[in-house]
C-alpha cells in the first residue's frame, strides 16, 4: 500500500477504470451463472472467464487495494496488493473477515458504515486504521461503489483502499501548529493584528486591545489609520495603500489610544500573509523613547560642556585593558571616532618618550600608594601637532588592593601653557633671536634692542638705547624707510627693503617690518621693528637675474641657429646640386665649391652658437680633441679679445674620445671665458692636449677609474686663486666677481659635463701666478670617422619609385627637398603643415611609403602628424628633420634610439641616403 497522500483526481480516474472493468466482469459472471443454470458444462463456459482473468491481471498491477463483494456484502475478490499489504488471503478476507485487519478502535465504525451502505446500496467512504502484515497500522481511505447489472439489479460493491497515513499526519501537524499559533497569538506581549486589504482590523490579540485601550469588538470596527492622530490619518492611509502594494513595512507609529493619550510604537508589517490579509506586530516604546530623549539631552549637554571646557573623560578597565573615551577625548587627541580605536598603548604612543616615562612613573607610584594622580604632559597628534594637556585620574581598587578601574579627565591647557611659555621665553627670544628685533618710541628712539639687531648694525645693545634710527640707515634710503613708517602709522603694519649702515660705515641690505605697538589701554605707543639681513639673498637674486639674461641670450642664439640651419640647408643643398650637375673643371664649378665650403663653415659656426646657448642635443660620437680645439680657435680669439694671446699645443697621435661635440665645446668655451675674466689686463691663454694614464691615486675633484685618458689643459696667466676659493670653485652660483658680473654657473657646468662623461678635472693655481685647469676624458679604441673631402665628389642620388610625403613649413627647404627626392625618382606629396598633409593623403587616397616631416611646426608637430597617419597606416616609416637640437625635440617625443632623425642643415645625398636606407630596412 503506498504511503503518499493520494490525489483525488487519480482516485476518481482509478475508480472509473474499475467501474468499466467491473461492468465487463459482471457481464461475464452473469453469463457464467446462466450457463450453469442451463446445464452447460464448465469447459464450454471457460471462454467467458477470460475477461475476468484480464481484469484480475489489471487489478493486481494497480498500486492500491481493490476488492469486490456480492449483494450480501461478502468479499468475493481482493487483488494482490491486499494480500501483500495485510498478508491475508481471499479466503481469510471472505465475508467480513477483512475486519480482522482493522484497528480495534475502528472496527465497530467500519462494520457499521459498511453494513449500512450495503443495506441502502449507497456509495460510501470510510477512514480507518488498517494493520499491515508486520503489525504496523496505516491510515486507509476505503471507497466503495455499488455495482449493478444492465437491468439495475444490485450485484454488490467494488472498492479501492488508499494509504492516507501521510495526509493524516500532516493534518495532525497542521492542527497542532494552529493550536500553538493561537496560543502564541493570544499570549504574545507584543500587539498582533490582522487587517484586510482596505485596512480594517479583522483580528487582534489581547496585547493589542490592552495597548490601544479598546475591546476586541470595538477594535474590529476600526481601520488601521484611525489609530493615528487626526492630522496624520490621511498620510497613514496613503502609506497603508503603498504598503499593501510593496509587501512589507517597518517603522515607528504614534498611536491615539481610546483614552486620548499618545503612545509610540515600533511595528513590522507583512502584506498577504494569508490571501487578502496583512499581519502586523507592534510594541509600545513610549517609555523607551522618553528615556532616549532624556539621555540624548543629557549627553548633548555634557558634550557641549566638555567641548566648551576642552575637557574629555575616559575610563580604563585595568584587568581587561578596555578603554572608553568620551567624544571630546577624540578631539583632544586629534583622531576621529570610528576610525580610531582607543587603547592604553595607543594613547601612550601619542606622548613624547620623556612625557610617557614620567606618566608611567606617576601611575605606578599612584597604584603603589593607592591614591589618585594629576600630571601635565604633551600630546602629539597624528598630523604632528603638539598639544599640552592636564591629566587627572581616580583609581579604584579591589579588596586585595589591586587596581581594577581608572576614571579620569583630560583637559587641554595648550593655550595657557603657550601663554606661560611665551611670557617665560619673551626675553630669551629677544636676546637670542637670529632676526633683529627692536622697539622704538614715537620719536624714533630705540627703547629695546636685542643682540641680533645690535650685531647687524655693529653696536652693543646698550649703546643703541637712546639712539635714533637714522644712523643705522643709508642716507639715500632714509626717505624710503620714512615712507614705510608713515604707512605703518596708517595701516598698523608695513615693510620695506633698504640699505643698512653699520657703525664701521659698511653697507648691507636689510628687510624691515614695522608693526605698531599698543599699550595696555590699546593706545599706540611707538612701534616694533623686525630686521633681517638679506644681503646674500640680494646677491643670489642678482646672480639669478644674470643667469636669466644669459638664458635669454642662449635662447636667442638657439633660435638664430635654427633659422640659419634652414638657410644653410637651402644654400648647401643647391650647392651640392650645382656640383653634381656641372661637368669639367670650369670656373663655375670652382665658385660653387667655394660656396659649399662657406656653407660648411657656417654650419660649424651654427654648432658653436648652439654650444654657447647650451641647447645642443647630447649625441656622443667619437671625436678628435685636437680637431675640436682647432675648429673653435677662431671663435675663441674673438671671445677672449685682442689683449689675450691664444696659444695651442696639440699632441701628435692623440687618442680619440667619445662624447657630445656640443658638450666638449661648452667645456672649452667656459674654461676660456673663466681664464679671460682672470686676466682683466691681458695675458696669455694656452690650450694643450696630451695622452695620459691615470691610476688609483689620481688627483682630481672626484674619484676616477684607472685607465687611459686624454688631457685638455687650459692655462692662463691671470690673478690665480687661493685654497679657500678652489674648495668652492665648482659649486653652482659661487663666483668671486661682483654682483651683476657673473653667475658662477660656468665652472659648475664644466664639472657636471666632465662627471657625466666619467672623467675628472684638476685645478692648480697660486694667487698672482695664474691657474691651470686639467680635464681628463676617457679615451676609446674606436677609430675616428673619415674626414670628408672639402668639395664632395659628385655622386648619383640613391632613389626609387616609392611615394614620399614631405611636410616642411619652410618654403625654401621644402622646395629643395622636393626637387632632390623627385630627381631621385620618388613620387613626392608635399605640404606646409600637418592638417594640409592629412587632407592631401585623404584626397590622393594612396599609400605613403615614408613620411619626411619637420619636427616643430605650427598647430601640429611632426610627431603628432605621424601618430595621426599611423592610425590608418601603422607600418608607416617616419624620418624627422629639424634645425632645433635642444630639449624642444625631447618635448615633441623625437629623442631616442628608436627614432629616425636628420639634423639640419643636411645635404641632398644625406637626405636621399637616409630615405633609401629606411625604405630598404626590413620592417
Amino acid at each position: 500500500m503506498p504511503h503518499e497522500k493520494p490525489n483525488r483526481d487519480q482516485v476518481r480516474t482509478q475508480i472509473a477504470s474499475l467501474r468499466e472493468q467491473l461492468a465487463d466482469l459482471e457481464a461475464q459472471l452473469g453469463g457464467l451463472e446462466a450457463a450453469g443454470e442451463n446445464g452447460v458444462c464448465v469447459p464450454e463456459a471457460m471462454p467467458t472467464l477470460r475477461p475476468f482473468a484480464s481484469f484480475q491481471t489489471l487489478a493486481d498491477e494497480l498500486p492500491v487495494i481493490v476488492w469486490i463483494t456480492d449483494e450480501g456484502g461478502q468479499c468475493v475478490y481482493v487483488n494482490r496488493r491486499w494480500r501483500e499489504f495485510t498478508g491475508q488471503t481471499l479466503e481469510e478476507a471472505a465475508g467480513l473477515g477483512w475486519l480482522r485487519c482493522v484497528h480495534a478502535d475502528d472496527v465497530d465504525q467500519a462494520r457499521r458504515v459498511f453494513l449500512t451502505a450495503t443495506a441502502r446500496r449507497e456509495p460510501f467512504t470510510l477512514d480507518y486504521r488498517l494493520r499491515a502484515w508486520n503489525g504496523v497500522y496505516h491510515w486507509a481511505l476505503d471507497v466503495g461503489q455499488p455495482r449493478c447489472d444492465e437491468a439495475g439489479r444490485f450485484l454488490g460493491y467494488v472498492g479501492a483502499v488508499f494509504d492516507i497515513t501521510a495526509r493524516k499526519q500532516a493534518e495532525q501537524e497542521v492542527a497542532e501548529g494552529q493550536r500553538r499559533l493561537q496560543a502564541l497569538f493570544d499570549n504574545a506581549l507584543d500587539a498582533i493584528l490582522l487587517t484586510d486589504a482596505e485596512g480594517r482590523y479583522v483580528d487582534a490579540n489581547p496585547a493589542a486591545c490592552a495597548l490601544f485601550g479598546y475591546s476586541k469588538e470595538e477594535l474590529l470596527q476600526k481601520y488601521a489609520w484611525e489609530m493615528a492622530e487626526p492630522e496624520h490619518r490621511a498620510g497613514y492611509r496613503q502609506a497603508y495603500a503603498e504598503f499593501v502594494a510593496t509587501g512589507t513595512s517597518v517603522g515607528d507609529f504614534r498611536v491615539l489610544c481610546k483614552d486620548g493619550s499618545i503612545c509610540e510604537v515600533e511595528y513590522r508589517a507583512v502584506a498577504n500573509v494569508l490571501p487578502g490579509l496583512c499581519l502586523s506586530a507592534a510594541r509600545d516604546i513610549t517609555d523607551r523613547r522618553r528615556f532616549e530623549r532624556s539621555l540624548r539631552d543629557s549627553e548633548r549637554r555634557l558634550k557641549e560642556a566638555q567641548r566648551i571646557a576642552r575637557l574629555g573623560n575616559w575610563e580604563v578597565d585595568w584587568r581587561t585593558r578596555t578603554v572608553l573615551w568620551s567624544e571630546e577625548m577624540y578631539r583632544l587627541c586629534g583622531v576621529t571616532p570610528g576610525e580610531y580605536l582607543p587603547t592604553i598603548e595607543g594613547f601612550l604612543g601619542m606622548l613624547p618618550s620623556s612625557d610617557r616615562e614620567a606618566l608611567l612613573r606617576e601611575v605606578d607610584q599612584a597604584i603603589a600608594e593607592r591614591r589618585s594622580y594629576a600630571l601635565d604632559h604633551r600630546l602629539l597628534w597624528p598630523d604632528g601637532t603638539e598639544r599640552m594637556v592636564s591629566e587627572r585620574a581616580e583609581i579604584e581598587f579591589d579588596a586585595a588592593g589591586h587596581a581594577v578601574r581608572f576614571v579620569g579627565t583630560l583637559l587641554d591647557i595648550t593655550a595657557r601653557h603657550r601663554a606661560e611659555e611665551e611670557l617665560r621665553a619673551l626675553n630669551a627670544v629677544l636676546e637670542n633671536a637670529v632676526e633683529g628685533i627692536s622697539r622704538l618710541d614715537d620719536g624714533g628712539v630705540y627703547r629695546v634692542v636685542n643682540a641680533a639687531y645690535a650685531r647687524m648694525v655693529g653696536y652693543e645693545p646698550r649703546a643703541m638705547l637712546g639712539m635714533t634710527w637714522e644712523p643705522t640707515v643709508h642716507p639715500d634710503d632714509q626717505p624710503r624707510v620714512a615712507a614705510a613708517y608713515q604707512r605703518m602709522l596708517a595701516e598698523g603694519k608695513s615693510e620695506c627693503e633698504a640699505r643698512g649702515l653699520r657703525k664701521d660705515g659698511s653697507v648691507f641690505w636689510k628687510h624691515v617690518v614695522m608693526v605698531r605697538a599698543l599699550d595696555r589701554t590699546g593706545a599706540p605707543c611707538g612701534h616694533y621693528c623686525f630686521m633681517k639681513d638679506v644681503s646674500a639673498q640680494k646677491q643670489l637674486e642678482e646672480q639669478l637675474l644674470h643667469s636669466q639674461k644669459q638664458e635669454a641670450i642662449g635662447r636667442l642664439a638657439g633660435g638664430v641657429a635654427h633659422d640659419f640651419n634652414n638657410l644653410l640647408t637651402v644654400i648647401n643643398g643647391y650647392s651640392d646640386l650645382l656640383l653634381f650637375n656641372q661637368r669639367g673643371d670650369d670656373v663655375g664649378q670652382r665658385w660653387t665649391g667655394e660656396i659649399r665650403k662657406a656653407g660648411e663653415r657656417a654650419a660649424a659656426l651654427t654648432q658653436q652658437l648652439l654650444a654657447y646657448s647650451r641647447k645642443a642635443l647630447v649625441q656622443p660620437v667619437v671625436l678628435d680633441l685636437n680637431a675640436v680645439v682647432a675648429d673653435g680657435e677662431n671663435m675663441l680669439r674673438r671671445l677672449i679679445g685682442e689683449d689675450v694671446v691664444l696659444r695651442t699645443r696639440l699632441a701628435a697621435d692623440l687618442r680619440p674620445i667619445r662624447m657630445d661635440r656640443g658638450q666638449l665645446d661648452q667645456i672649452i668655451l667656459n674654461l676660456a671665458v673663466n681664464a679671460r675674466d682672470a686676466m682683466p689686463g691681458g695675458g696669455a691663454l694656452t690650450l694643450e692636449t696630451a695622452n695620459t694614464t691615470l691610476g688609483h691615486n689620481a688627483r682630481g675633484r672626484m674619484e676616477v677609474a684607472p685607465g687611459d685618458y686624454v688631457m685638455l689643459a687650459v692655462t692662463d696667466t691671470g690673478c690665480g686663486m687661493d685654497a679657500s676659493i678652489q674648495a668652492q670653485l665648482f659649486e653652482p652660483f659661487f663666483t668671486t666677481k661682483e654682483v651683476g658680473k657673473g653667475t658662477g654657473l660656468g665652472l659648475a657646468t664644466v664639472y657636471g659635463i666632465v662627471k657625466q662623461c666619467a672623467g675628472t678635472i684638476d685645478v692648480e693655481s697660486t694667487p698672482g701666478r695664474g691657474a691651470c685647469f686639467r680635464v681628463y676624458l676617457p679615451s676609446v679604441a674606436a677609430p675616428l670617422p673619415q674626414t670628408a673631402e672639402q668639395t664632395p665628389a659628385p655622386a648619383p642620388l640613391p632613389g626609387g619609385p616609392e611615394t614620399v610625403l614631405l611636410v616642411e613649413d619652410e618654403d625654401g627647404v621644402r622646395a629643395l627637398a622636393r626637387m632632390v627626392l623627385q630627381d631621385a625618382g620618388y613620387r613626392v606629396l608635399e605640404a606646409s603643415d600637418g592638417e594640409t598633409a592629412i587632407e592631401l593623403c585623404r584626397q590622393q587616397d594612396c599609400r605613403v611609403d615614408i613620411l619626411v616631416t619637420d619636427v616643430i611646426m605650427p598647430q601640429m608637430s611632426g610627431r603628432q602628424l605621424a601618430d595621426r597617419l599611423r592610425q590608418c597606416q601603422p607600418e608607416l616609416r617616419v624620418l624627422y628633420v629639424s634645425g632645433y637640437t635642444d630639449d624642444a625635440l625631447g618635448q615633441h617625443g623625437v629623442l631616442g634610439t628608436e627614432v629616425d632623425f636628420l639634423q639640419k642643415p643636411y645635404s641632398p645625398t644625406a637626405l636621399t641616403n637616409r630615405v633609401r636606407e629606411m625604405l630598404d630596412r626590413r620592417p
